[in-house]
């Protein structure tokens, strides 16, 4: 008996390509239970038949179960199974569960299916033609539920072989791929996590810490896996499985798996810090490797290999200061050099002796090198050098010898270059050749500057492939900048600047990934895994030299802006809302230099010209978010000018002449001329100065040059406005006019508004509305009594304040609130509410990385302060502002008598199967299925390829026993087979033009079909209205549909061909049902009358005929 249920294990095994095979196979299965008539006690069934009624209704759930998961494959569905399935661990004996059951709970019940058909279940759902979204649906959960629990006491070979066979076919090939580590990766602060690794690892976790008889194998065949050559693996996978393993406190590794694990490093494809960190967990595992405990009769001694491995472990352990178990304090070889002699000791060793030891020395740390004289910069000997020289260079205050220093860095370069820049020495290598003392040192040496020029611009570039490089650069950047003047001009550090602004270092997700994996077990033992996500600390280093520029570098303040603005200027219309070469960086940097055009230092017409420059890029530009950082520009700038400047009257002026074709531009006009009158004090009268008084006009002249640039750019804004040359004359006259008080232009600009608000741009309507209110509760708290006095404001105001959208403001209204003199701060540029305005953008800096830098700030107070929470919202990366979740458990469930329904999409094969006379293999797609037996469907009048697709989709689920459309190239069609879903390879189609539908039709007619259109005509039969059964005569057995095309409906020369027609009773008033809706009404009418075709409804109709005849017998007198 056991052999008909492993045939059929197997071949659901077999047929999981297959849909219409694993059909097949679940019918079987379904059809099998009930047979069963004796009781059953194998490894692939057990069967009671005192519980007879349980056992077929836990098999026809499971059924269910399977047609769900791997057949139907709607997410939906799935996930209402996983939340019914039992809380099970895969292996725990049926015998057991059977105590667990209650009455009548059909949850439990589910214990009764064996454990091999649940991994059966789950190697099918994991199969690669499921989509990735189901994968990770079933992958999740049976990382929380599906394992062996550690109290099983009995243990069966054959569960252990179908698992061992899950976790290598299905289970790990889904787990270890790349993309599921970067898709559940979250950031906290400093750290990374990703929940999918931690969940793998957890899983191995529970495996290793199983019954030895299933554990072992298990681990055994998950290293088989990820040495195995042909499977696909990933290294952060494969570190996140060993911590699992090496986590687990329960099991001893065997001599075999001890030396399969040491191998591993050799044997998948790794980067310096997955290196690293799996030799990390090699070391957790083989420790517990017991080198004198007997694994057989022949006493097998460990290989050369883990000893060497021991060895070499034992070795950084020593260095560490860190006791390894005393069963690992292995006898060391005579060939075998000790670590300890290749510590470099600031204490003991000069400068001069290091040199001198290190000139013409080879070999590595790990291999035997006593015949060659002094020590060696291989391997981690390197580390020890890099240290070394950080000691020496900080005891050095007073300077070094520059030779001598060149010499060093030369020598440390060349092999940091030999191997290949390993990430694993990112935090040494900047600080050792950026260090203040050397770079102090450059000053007076050419060829140690370029040398160190050279260094710090490879390593510029190495950031660009791999970040782990990016923060100690900048940070050693911005300590030799702090500490030594003309940093920027003597590495040459410009270009470098300029290529962080345009195309700052880009996150990797293998960086958080290997933080992620180091932060589960950061240890003094092992320097590489000092691994944390904090790149963003490196952007804010940058930005924070350019805060804190010295007087002597505003040269390079004002040729960076020239060179970020240049290519802003030269965009040609129309501009798209997103450009590859346009980043928010450049416009946040852009800001901060700009704070340095102050009228002392460069003039007022320069700051005049500027913001009119601004305004040329601002009048294009249509992002929300580069609007809003050059809005903050000008007003930055505008607050900057003289008071005898008449910046306010200026834009005012603007805004007034402002052509309505360009909302934007009015928008940002409004936003700004708000900003500047609300801050008189900055803006319009000195501070202290008395209100209500006029002030004279600018004694400044512009020159003939600077009118010219000013008359250009002003065309370039304005182009539709009054002609440029008056605008500009009223611009130029206001300059040497009296100065308005602030009452006044509060006053102008609200009435400038009050007549904006009937603008027929949405835009400047809202912007308008929104502005007029904060004015108006400005000029209240100001008791401007020409404003609070007019009815007309007065009415406005109170209008919007009743307003939904004033008392709840969206989103976009809430991000872009911005008070120059609250959020002009560091806070608020780089984590602004703006940045949340779609499309949104990931951060580059959080406000605690310059919170961090602020106390080793030796530069005093940056242009920009730092400022608090924006009134916006702080927002980091999307990825900060999740929490990290909790472990996730197994699902508990109510205890039920009454089970939840289950969707069924992916029904079961009952009807439509042809006989099986053939082996499983044999089966083919056109053997599975039998000829459908229902009408035979025209829908050759259509023309629409959706519909058709529609129709195609209906005729397959009713099983019409053919379809007939205009051409069958139609099958091909994007529209068709999107809503076909490939049911077209499961009917028979037809290709039948309108021009051979008549001849068609008579020939049916010849066979014996009735021929039915689907038409209201006035003879027309209603459907379901049996009075009669008009309904019955017309739907016959043999029987053609047709349906009409999507306009015209039937016309008059196929009409007359029909035997008649049949419509759909309608209760609404809308005149007619899409073309395939219909066809499936009028096909359900016909299955309900014929069933399912044939002798069936004969005999119904032959006994209803035998009823009515002997009723009328029996009324006879």
């Amino acid at each position: 008996m056991d052999g008909y249920w492993q045939v059929l294990y197997d071949s659901f095994l077999r047929s999981h390509r297959n849909s219409n095979l694993l059909k097949l196979c679940v019918h079987i299965l379904r059809q099998s239970i009930p047979n069963i008539n004796t009781d059953v006690a194998t490894g692939y069934m057990r069967f009671s038949v005192t519980q007879r009624t349980a056992y077929i209704s836990a098999f026809n759930k499971y059924c269910f179960f399977f047609e769900n998961l791997v057949i139907g494959r709607y997410i939906n569905q799935i996930e209402e199974c996983l939340l019914q399935f039992p809380a099970f661990s895969g292996y725990m004996e049926p015998e057991n569960k059977a105590l667990l059951l209650t009455g009548g709970n059909e949850r439990e019940d589910m214990t009764l299916v064996p454990a091999v058909w649940w991994t059966l279940l789950f190697t099918a759902g994991l199969q690669n033609q499921n989509s990735d979204i189901i994968r990770k649906t079933i992958g999740e959960y049976l990382f929380r539920n599906y394992h062996e629990e550690s109290r099983v006491s009995t243990f069966d070979s054959l569960r252990a072989h179908t698992f061992k066979t899950f976790l290598f076919d299905s289970l790990l090939p889904w787990a270890v791929q790349g993309h599921l580590l970067n898709k559940r990766l979250v950031r906290t602060d400093n750290e990374a996590l990703s929940h999918h690794g931690d969940e793998l690892a957890a899983f191995c976790t529970t495996v290793a810490s199983c019954c030895s008889e299933l554990s072992l194998p298990c681990i055994e065949i998950t290293l088989q896996f990820l040495s195995d050559p042909k499977t696909k693996k990933n290294g952060h996978a494969a570190a996140y499985i060993l911590q699992g393993f090496s986590f687990s406190k329960r099991w001893v590794p065997d001599l075999d798996i001890a030396e399969q694990v040491v191998q591993l490093p050799d044997k998948i494809p790794l980067s310096h810090r997955q290196r690293a960190i799996i030799f990390h967990q090699c070391l957790a595992i083989s420790q517990r490797y017991e080198p004198d405990q007997k694994i057989d009769e022949e006493e097998r001694q460990p290989s050369s290999r883990l000893l060497q491995f021991l060895r070499r472990q034992q070795s950084l352990a020593d260095v560490a200061g860190i006791e390894l178990r005393p069963s690992l304090r292995l006898p060391r070889d005579d060939d075998f050099i000790p670590s300890a002699e290749f510590i470099f000791d600031a204490s003991t060793l000069s400068l001069d002796e290091f040199e001198a030891q290190t000139r013409e020395t080879t070999g590595s740390i790990y291999t035997p090198c006593s015949h060659r004289p002094g020590f060696c910069l291989h391997g981690e000997a390197l580390l020890s050098a890099c240290e070394y020289v950080l000691q020496v260079f900080d005891q050095a205050p007073s300077g070094i010898d520059n030779a001598l220093g060149l010499t060093v860095l030369h020598r440390i370069w060349f092999e940091f270059e030999r191997q290949e820049h390993p990430s694993t020495f990112a935090s040494l290598i900047p600080q050792v050749i950026l260090h203040p003392t050397i770079v102090a040192a450059s000053t007076t040496s050419p060829d140690l500057s370029a040398a160190i020029t050279e260094y710090t611009h490879v390593l510029d570039n190495i950031c660009r492939g791999n970040t782990y490089f990016w923060k100690p650069l900048a940070e050693a950047i911005r300590k030799a900048y702090t500490t030594t003047p003309g940093t920027l001009q003597l590495l040459s550090l410009e270009n470098m600047i300029m290529a962080f602004i345009n195309d700052p270092p880009k996150r990797k997700e293998e960086f958080f990934l290997d933080a992620a994996l180091a932060s589960r077990e950061r240890t003094l033992f092992n320097h590489n895994l000092d691994i944390y996500a904090d790149e963003s600390n490196g952007h804010a280093c940058v930005f924070d030299i350019l805060n804190h520029l010295r007087p002597t570098d505003r040269e390079f303040a004002f040729t960076s802006a020239e060179k970020i603005i240049e290519p802003w200027l030269k965009q040609k219309e129309p501009i798209s809302v997103v450009s590859a070469w346009k980043k928010t960086s450049q416009l946040q940097a852009l800001l901060i230099l700009y704070e340095y055009s102050t009228s002392e230092t460069e003039g007022t017409e320069k700051i005049f010209l500027r913001i009119l420059t601004i305004l040329q890029i601002l009048a294009i530009e249509p992002l929300p978010r580069y609007r809003f950082l050059m809005e903050w520009m000008i007003l930055s700038a505008a607050m900057k000018l003289p008071h005898d400047v008449a910046i306010v009257e200026s834009l005012l002026t603007m805004l007034e002449h402002a052509d309505h074709a360009n909302p934007k531009l009015v928008s940002s006009l409004i936003k700004m001329n708000t900003q500047l009158i609300m801050h008189p004090d900055r803006a319009i009268v000195p501070p202290g100065a008395p209100s209500g008084v006029s002030y004279g006009g600018s004694s400044h002249e512009w020159s003939p040059s600077l009118k010219a640039q000013i008359a250009s750019r002003i065309k370039s804004i304005i182009p539709k406005a009054e002609p440029p040359s008056l605008l500009y004359d009223s611009l130029a006259t206001i300059h040497n006019l009296p100065r308005s008080d602030p009452e006044s232009l509060t006053l102008r600009l609200l009435s400038t508004l009050n007549a904006f608000i009937a603008s027929s741009k949405i835009n400047i309507k809202h912007e308008s509305m929104w502005s007029f209110a904060t004015l108006y509760t400005y000029a209240c708290n100001n008791s401007y009594s020409t404003i609070t006095c007019n009815p007309a404001f007065n009415t406005m105001f109170h209008f919007f304040q009743g307003l939904e959208k004033y008392k709840n403001p969206p989103k976009s209204r809430i991000h872009e609130d911005f008070d120059i003199s609250r959020d002009g701060n560091l806070a608020c540029l780089f984590n602004g509410g703006y940045l949340r305005i779609e499309p949104a953008e990931v951060t580059l800096v959080r406000i605690e990385d310059f919170e961090r830098l602020e106390p080793k700030n030796s530069l005093g107070a940056g242009r920009l302060p730092l400022g608090a929470t924006p009134n916006g919202g702080i927002i980091g990366h999307p990825d900060t502002t999740l929490s990290p979740r909790p472990a996730p458990t197994a699902v508990e469930l109510p205890v039920t008598n009454k089970s939840t329904p289950l969707q069924t999409k992916a029904l079961h094969l009952n009807q439509n199967l042809a006989p099986v006379t053939t082996s499983l293999a044999d089966l083919s797609l056109d053997k599975l299925y039998s000829n459908g037996n229902g009408p035979i469907l025209i829908g050759s009048l259509l023309e629409i390829p959706h519909n058709l697709g529609g129709l195609s989709r209906v005729a397959e689920i009713f099983a019409c026993e053919s379809l007939h459309i205009p051409s069958l190239v139609l099958l091909k069609n994007p529209q068709f087979k999107n809503v076909s879903v490939n049911s077209e390879t499961h009917i028979t189609v037809h290709e039948t033009p309108l021009s051979a539908l008549v001849s068609l039709l008579r020939l049916k007619k010849s066979e014996g079909y009735k021929i039915v259109g689907v038409e209201q005509t006035d003879e027309s039969v209603v459907l379901g209205n049996d009075a009669g059964g008009r309904g019955r005569d017309m739907m016959t057995e043999k029987c053609v549909v047709i349906m009409g095309a999507e306009r015209t409906g039937i016309p008059a020369d196929v009409l007359v061909e029909c035997d008649g027609c049949v419509e759909i009773r309608q209760w609404g008033v809308t005149r007619s049902l899409n073309v395939q809706t219909a066809a499936a009404v009028v096909l359900y009418e016909w299955r309900r009358i014929w069933r399912d075709g044939g002798q069936d409804v004969r005999n119904t109709m032959e006994r209803e005929a035998l009823v009515s005849d002997v009723a009328a017998g029996a009324r006879a007198p």
